[in-house]
């Protein structure tokens, strides 16, 4: 077994030959990396293909410069990036990775984008104010 860091919640708390009584214990079985690498492999290709059918709605929100049928706000992506600072604290992952995302979405924020799709980033990058 190898120690993590810092401990790791969710699939790497029960960790030993007894999972039940060293739940939080900071130690990983190879086979459970294992199970958790298969598990987020599944995860992230649904994700992905989440991701791809949500590609025709932001590109008609695009077009037409309409972003007010928010599903995905930019104001969520601003409220998650506090979150993204407490999972690094938590567990030492380096998430600085985001700081680009995290300034633009604070910037369509703050342009009035808030309650507006996150296709609404377009209009950020290309330096155009909020339409009314």
């Amino acid at each position: 077994m190898r120690r993590i860091a810092e401990y790791q919640p969710g699939p790497f708390q029960a960790l030993t030959a007894d999972p039940a009584a060293d739940r939080g214990s900071g130690y990983v079985r190879p086979e459970e990396a294992v199970q958790v690498a298969r598990r987020d492999v599944r995860f992230s290709e649904k994700w992905l293909d989440m991701i791809k059918s949500l590609l025709p709605v932001y590109a008609r929100e695009i077009d037409s410069g309409d972003y007010s049928d928010a599903a995905s706000s930019v104001g969520l992506f601003v409220a998650g990036a506090a979150h993204d600072e407490e999972l690094t604290k938590e567990t030492n992952v380096d998430t600085t990775w985001l700081a680009p995302l995290h300034d633009l979405v604070e910037r369509a924020a703050a342009a009035g984008h808030a309650e507006h799709s996150i296709s609404a980033l377009t209009e950020v990058l290309r330096g155009r104010a909020r339409k009314a």
